[in-house]
């Protein structure tokens, strides 16, 4: 499998990149705060998972109208600004990582994920179009499914690449350390 056209990215461009993600996770964390109440203290998040329209229905209920502009803000923000940020920042990040790692199966499953992350970011779509709709008309048992569905599917994908970037560069590191102490 070819690597994503991040491979020739060189790795200050990454650092951008993951500092951009860094910052507009920290972003959304600021505009989810109204969401944020003793029914439901995970916020959007607990929203994305609800899972069935009764759990989807006691978020919406605990939310004032002020919680509800938040969740349909941070949803709009996450559709146009986050996911693309954060799909291109791991996908570039765990890309940079496999094309770097000299051992070719670590560097196989990097490449996969640097792919997945383009599945993962639209399984955030969806799951944010089933939201937005939840917002406006109310909670639904197909609608919060599908969110749940999705958000986990995201996450999985997410947090599997996150991990593998993190740990793909602590191996990158250690390669290079050994090559420079063999004179290689």
């Amino acid at each position: 499998m070819k690597p994503p056209r991040f491979s020739t990215l060189k790795g200050h461009w990454v650092v951008v990149l993951v500092v951009a993600f860094v910052a507009v996770t920290l972003l959304m964390g600021q505009l989810g705060k109204p969401m944020l109440n003793a029914v439901n203290p995970r916020g959007i998040l607990g929203f994305e998972l609800a899972g069935t329209a009764e759990q989807a229905a006691v978020i919406l209920a605990s939310w004032d109208a002020a919680a509800r502009a938040a969740a349909q803000l941070q949803t709009v923000v996450d559709c146009f600004v986050y996911i693309p940020v954060y799909v291109i920042a791991l996908s570039a990040w765990v890309t940079w990582v496999g094309v770097r790692l000299r051992w070719a199966w670590l560097a196989r499953v990097a490449i996969v994920l640097a792919w997945a992350m383009w599945l993962a970011g639209a399984l955030d779509y969806v799951e944010n179009a089933a939201m937005l709709r939840q917002l406006s008309v109310g909670a639904d048992d197909t609608l919060a499914g599908l969110a749940r569905s999705c958000a986990l599917g995201k996450f999985a994908i997410a947090y599997a690449t996150s991990a593998a970037a993190v740990l793909g560069s602590a191996a990158v590191a250690l390669q290079r350390g050994r090559l420079r102490g063999t004179g290689a």
